[in-house]
């Protein structure tokens, strides 16, 4: 025999074992079986598939964070996602719009202080993205401030309600005992301040930015507004609000012509933090870690670089994508395929392994349940011909006793072709059947014998 004859005959040997089980009319069990799984992997690579279109909630007009959703945009619809930016009064407003069910939020700025996992527990981390700095501007004709307490009796701008920085404007000062019963504490927006303080229509202004952002420039740069100095009382606030940083911005490094600011300058500082709904598909968080990590690993003028994207600093429970990530970076496929693409093969492997897990004990179930079937048609079969044996034993007294064992035999010899002629009992159980058949027809011939 040759090599190509002996491997032909393998395969026929080998086609010849699958068809006791893939028998041509039980097709339709194995097709069942692989409809359904079909069906339900289709159901949930759609259920799960990610959204084309994001919603962020940002921050006033001009601010770091309207700005840094911008980049996000532009950099995610390279991937073909689409970014809607909603524009708020800050931080605060943006954790009560992603927490209200209502409102088709997915991502979110925030920083430290604004919120918690108790307030919000239905929120995740992403990373935190850069420092966020609390500015005191005044006007120089007030004379030289370096303690919260020398603001009492001032006209303060704190930024509008709803704003992150008002909020912890009010927190700083109340624990520096300045209130609205003794001060007067106006809420405006940041860009309504800078005219206001050169104006004279207010004293003090606090704000929040980055700053190399424009507006805390344009602060820097009007006349007759300086910067307070808080090396005096940075440490002790920081104590007391222990989700602060005091930072350092060396002198020169708003404009190193001019020499601003004149001198080194404390000034205390929080976190701001990208959130997510913890609902929000895991691709999409990936994703946009990957674009945070390319926009805010340089270094700017308060951080070095490779400070963030962090881990650090998140008042909420840090997502399971973004733990991931800071330890392994980006995901494999991620690397090396287009978002969507890696999206789908990683839904499918994620889909496919407990499917997997579920699908071959199943199968391996399937020709035991076939071969219980068809001993069950014949462990039947063989009850009945035990039954009329027992009545053979006993010889019919008249020609309708006869009569009604003969048609039961009959009966019984159609059930059994029945049985083989429209395969409900597979072909691998041939021999079974013709043994039964052999059976019956040995009993129906004691018959014939009693009778005679």
């Amino acid at each position: 025999m040759t090599i190509e004859n002996a491997q032909s005959t393998r395969k026929a040997l080998t086609f010849s074992k699958l068809k006791k089980y893939l028998d041509p009319r039980q097709y339709w069990v194995w097709g069942a079986v692989a409809a359904v799984c079909v069906a339900a992997l289709i159901a949930s690579l759609v259920a799960a598939y990610p959204d084309r279109d994001i919603v962020i909630a940002a921050g006033p007009e001009g601010s770091y964070f309207e700005l840094t959703a911008k980049q996000y945009a532009v950099a995610l619809k390279r991937a073909g996602v689409n970014v809607k930016i909603i524009n708020t009064a800050g931080a605060r407003e943006n954790i009560e719009r992603i927490n209200d069910p209502k409102q088709d939020i997915d991502f979110a700025f925030t920083h430290g202080g604004v919120t918690n996992a108790k307030e919000s527990p239905n929120l995740i981390s992403v990373s935190s993205i850069n420092y966020d700095p609390l500015w005191i501007f005044y006007r120089n004709k007030i004379g030289v401030l370096t303690k919260l307490n020398q603001l009492q009796g001032l006209r303060i701008a704190i930024g509008k309600k709803g704003s992150g920085m008002n909020g912890l404007s009010l927190r700083m000062l109340g624990a520096a005992g300045i209130t609205k019963a003794n001060s007067q504490i106006i809420e405006m927006n940041i860009s309504d301040a800078d005219e206001a303080l050169i104006a004279g229509t207010i004293d003090v202004a606090l704000i929040m930015d980055p700053p190399d952002t424009a507006r805390v420039q344009d602060f820097f740069k009007s006349p007759g507004v300086v910067v307070m100095d808080m090396s005096e009382q940075a440490e002790g606030i920081q104590r007391n609000l222990p989700y602060l940083h005091v930072l350092n911005l060396p002198a020169g490094t708003i404009n190193l012509q001019k020499q601003i600011p004149a001198q080194d300058v404390k000034v205390l500082a929080t976190t701001m933090t990208m959130v997510a709904r913890e609902a929000t598909h895991p691709a999409l968080v990936y994703l946009l870690m990957s674009e945070m990590d390319k926009i805010h690993e340089p270094p700017s003028l308060m951080h070095k670089e490779n400070t963030f994207p962090s881990d650090q600093d998140v008042d909420l429970p840090l997502s399971v994508q973004s733990e991931r990530y800071f330890k392994d970076g980006k995901p494999f496929l991620q690397r090396y395929l287009p978002f969507w693409l890696a999206s789908t093969v990683e839904r499918l492997i994620a889909i496919l392994i407990p499917m997997a897990a579920i699908l071959i004990p199943v199968f391996q179930l399937i020709p035991k349940a076939i071969q219980w079937l068809n001993k069950s048609k014949l462990t039947r079969c063989y009850q009945k011909l035990i039954e009329l044996e027992q009545r053979v034993k006993l010889p019919p007294n008249t020609k309708e006793e006869y009569a009604t064992l003969k048609t039961e035999f009959d009966k019984l010899l159609r059930l059994v072709d029945h049985y083989t002629d429209n395969r409900k009992i597979s072909l691998q159980y041939s021999e079974q059947v013709y043994v039964l058949k052999e059976h019956i027809a040995s009993v129906q011939a004691k018959l014939g014998s009693a009778t005679a």
